[in-house]
């Protein structure tokens, strides 16, 4: 053999296809034989790309093989064994992606909740919920969401629709929390909440949004679905916004001239009074502003069917009065006997004839009634005692013992009732403070816990979690003080949304 004489060379298609190729000049046989362009003999491998015509494979993957030993057929064409030489590792990195579903989708799947009673097993759902609040008397803001809704709200922005997402994913996580693993349903929660806030956030920005109604009622939506879903240390800055929005437009009375906004003014009065009463008393906000607009505000907006969540309007504007005590208290002004006259009044409201102004279940109305009438009595003393407004002394003390054990025995009775069940978070959370007292903590406080955390499950919401996890930090404490409890402002509220059927899209787009 011819040493000097050079090697033949494999084509690099040969040598891919494992051919034995005939080194033919300038392209070999096999290449040409089958169709294929030869990419020639050069030192380095060729860098190429074929584009081919849409719908034409020149190869294709091979079936996979029994699991047995491949078998290789030799060139003279006999079969032998091979046994398997390599190991192919593949390693996987683990990434977690989270599975966001279509808005459009979303928005559906809310309305369905919103209305059905089976949902992926969960049975859990916000308006059959709802429905036996209408044996009170029927509610024109109690209703299914269909999809004359899910279409009407293409014309809203996003962070209204999204606002609805977020308050059915809240309910979800709140009546399945004990059964099992919402983190799923947490992250969505999340993710829409953030996308309400990055449209909130684009509209604020913009002069003629500032003015409209879908901005104030998608803050509203926003603050309540917070509520419901976590502890809120920042609520006030929602409710700072949504009055600076009430203002620039001229006040509670000027936006009463707009019916689809009267939901959203009874909703954020009662709010800001509501959280007021567990706030510290150096820490209120606008408890002096309804002053002036008491009288208004119980004509036009105590006379609905659940008005300030059944809290009777006059007990509710002695809340608002008691408020206002505390804070000028907190100035150094001193208005005790101001403060026995609104006690006098709280004792010697008579329940009656409110509950049976009302159009069916006057029992129910006469119950929840006497419930705030005891609540807010205790309000009243607990509170401006705390303040040193009124004194410590025997006969208020016998007053409080006797509404304790009225409170007590009357939310035994509502708490199990669907129709009210929602509506007494409140006097709940009352009788809960007055269970740092010796003489009321035996009973009260196991009532308290069991009953919070129920009315969480029943109604999906966090609220009642929350205050369980203030009033038991307040016991072991071992203060008894209304104003230690509440050392910072917190808002307690069931109120998942505020009706927005009288609401239009702006018409700046």
């Amino acid at each position: 053999m011819d040493l000097d004489t050079p090697q033949k060379r494999h084509c690099w298609e040969c040598l891919r296809r494992c051919l034995v190729c005939d080194s033919a000049q300038p392209s070999c046989s096999r290449c040409s034989t089958a169709g294929i362009q030869c990419p020639g003999y050069s030192e380095s491998k060729p860098r190429r790309l074929r584009w081919l015509p849409p719908g034409k494979v020149i190869s294709q993957t091979r079936n996979s093989k029994p699991t047995s030993s491949p078998r290789i057929k030799n060139k003279r064409g006999r079969d032998r064994d091979q046994a398997v030489v390599t190991r192919v590792a593949t390693t996987h990195l683990a990434i977690p992606r989270y599975h966001i579903w279509p808005e459009a989708y979303a928005l559906v799947e809310a309305a369905h909740y919103c209305k059905s009673q089976t949902l992926k097993q969960d049975n859990a759902c916000v308006h059959p919920d709802m429905v036996p609040i209408h044996d009170l008397g029927f509610n024109l803001h109690v209703y299914p969401l269909s999809s004359v809704h899910i279409q009407g709200s293409v014309a809203f922005p996003d962070h209204l629709r999204l606002s609805l997402v977020c308050m059915t994913l809240s309910h979800r996580i709140n009546r399945m929390r004990k059964q099992t693993d919402c983190s799923a349903l947490v992250q969505r929660f999340y993710h829409y909440r953030g996308r309400v806030l990055r449209s909130l956030s684009d509209d604020v920005g913009l002069t003629h949004r500032q003015g409209g109604d879908v901005l104030l009622v998608s803050i509203v939506s926003l603050l309540l679905a917070d509520i419901q879903q976590m502890p809120v240390p920042n609520w006030r800055w929602h409710v700072e916004g949504i009055r600076t929005l009430i203002q620039l437009r001229g006040g509670l009375r000027a936006l009463d001239q707009s019916p689809g906004l009267r939901p959203l003014l009874r909703c954020f009065v009662f709010l800001t009074v509501s959280a007021n009463t567990t706030s510290p008393a150096s820490d209120l906000y606008m408890a002096s502003s309804y002053l002036g607009e008491l009288d208004f505000i119980i004509e036009n907006y105590g006379c609905g069917v659940t008005p300030f969540h059944t809290c009777p309007p006059s007990l509710f504007g002695e809340m608002a009065r008691i408020n206002s005590i505390r804070a000028h208290a907190c100035v150094g002004h001193n208005q005790s006997q101001e403060a026995y006259t609104i006690l006098g009044r709280i004792n010697n409201f008579t329940v009656e004839p409110w509950a049976n102004s009302k159009p069916a279940a006057n029992e129910d109305w006469s119950l929840v009634g006497r419930i705030y009438q005891a609540a807010v009595a205790l309000y009243c003393i607990r509170s401006l005692q705390s303040l040193s407004i009124l004194p410590s002394d025997d006969l208020l003390s016998a007053q409080c013992a006797a509404h304790t054990q009225r409170l007590h025995e009357l939310l035994g009775t509502a708490l199990p009732n669907q129709r009210v069940q929602r509506f007494l978070l409140w006097p709940l959370v009352v009788l809960g403070v007055e269970a740092s007292h010796g003489y009321a903590s035996g009973c009260n406080r196991p009532f308290v816990q069991e009953q919070l955390c129920e009315m969480s499950q029943q109604v999906g919401s966090y609220a009642p979690l929350a205050a369980k996890r203030v009033l038991e930090r307040f016991w072991v404490s071992g203060a008894t003080s209304w104003d230690a409890c509440f050392d910072q402002p917190y808002l307690f509220m069931n109120q998942f949304a505020v009706d927005m059927a009288g609401v239009a899209p702006d018409p700046s787009g």
